[in-house]
């Protein structure tokens, strides 16, 4: 698959994980359409920047269709998250999760379909909140779980056309995520998973035969377990 990826799009591109991810391809060759909310320059003519918050469904739409371009390889990476119980957790947050993590997936999935080459493949950078039921993560697990079942189904509608879907489902990763508003709740911080990690992995689902089909992938640092 690496050797005839031309056009990658990455949502989230400006600081953790997509940014890591955005280099890595930058760095084999390939050209990237980087989207998230912040601007970011990586100094590469080969990278092209969309500043555009994924709630923003109407501006989504009006840039993809400009592009007049098929993509390899998609990548939807962005994502919001807070750590609160749900009575302790405003109405805005909870609105903001659910229109970026659901919502302005699910929309940015469908303007893309059309500019999909065939035998491409979609990976979503989902987390092991899509697969468990979390103490204080009541939005945010439900926002994976519902991107996890949206996976799958659009898997199955696209399995036609030769594309294949993934979801990456990674435990804690060393990100700007944690942060003072939302502490990592486990212990030994130094033992999460990096950027490049969840890089290594995508390549590796990537640079598999065309016969071989990843569904998904469950990996946890060894100092979780769920």
């Amino acid at each position: 698959m690496s050797e005839i990826i031309n056009n990658v799009l990455i949502t989230g591109t400006s600081s953790g994980v997509g940014h890591e991810l955005t280099q890595s391809f930058l760095d084999r060759g390939h050209n990237v359409f980087g989207i998230s909310r912040k601007d970011i320059n990586f100094g590469n003519s080969n990278y092209t920047h969309f500043s555009v918050d994924l709630r923003d469904m109407d501006k989504i739409k009006k840039e993809i269709n400009t592009l007049d371009i098929k993509f390899d390889v998609v990548i939807h990476n962005a994502s919001e998250f807070y750590l609160s119980n749900l009575m302790q957790t405003d109405d805005e947050i909870i609105n903001s999760i659910i229109d970026t993590n659901i919502k302005g997936t699910i929309f940015l999935t469908k303007y893309l379909i059309p500019k999909l080459n065939k035998n491409s493949r979609m990976i979503f950078i989902n987390s092991v909140a899509g697969k468990n039921e979390l103490p204080q993560q009541s939005i945010y697990c439900s926002s994976k779980h519902a991107i996890s079942a949206f996976a799958n189904i659009i898997n199955a509608e696209l399995k036609d056309h030769g594309i294949k879907v993934t979801s990456i489902y990674p435990g804690g990763i060393d990100t700007p995520l944690w942060n003072a508003s939302n502490p990592y709740p486990g212990s030994n911080k130094d033992r999460l998973l990096t950027s490049n990690d969840i890089c290594k992995i995508v390549h590796f689902i990537l640079n598999q035969s065309d016969n071989i089909y990843l569904k998904s992938l469950l990996l946890y640092p060894d100092n979780e377990s769920h």
